[in-house]
């Protein structure tokens, strides 16, 4: 698992959204959201910057250690 999805997840608890929430946002399906946030599979750029959006934050804080 990459890390970054690992802070994607306590910020998305944080925030009381569930994966559920957060693929609609996203206009994708919850096992594909499932699937990103377990790092299977790779976050478009579009949808990191969704994300960032969502969260008020840049992406590379989300996705990457900074």
């Amino acid at each position: 698992m990459k890390r970054g999805y690992a802070k994607l997840r306590g910020l998305r608890a944080e925030r009381g959204y569930t994966q559920r929430d957060i693929a609609e946002k996203l206009g994708i399906g919850v096992a594909t959201y499932r699937k990103k946030e377990l790092g299977e599979n790779d976050f478009t750029v579009s949808e990191a910057r969704e994300i960032g959006r969502i969260f008020d934050r840049e992406p590379d804080s989300i996705f990457f250690n900074k």
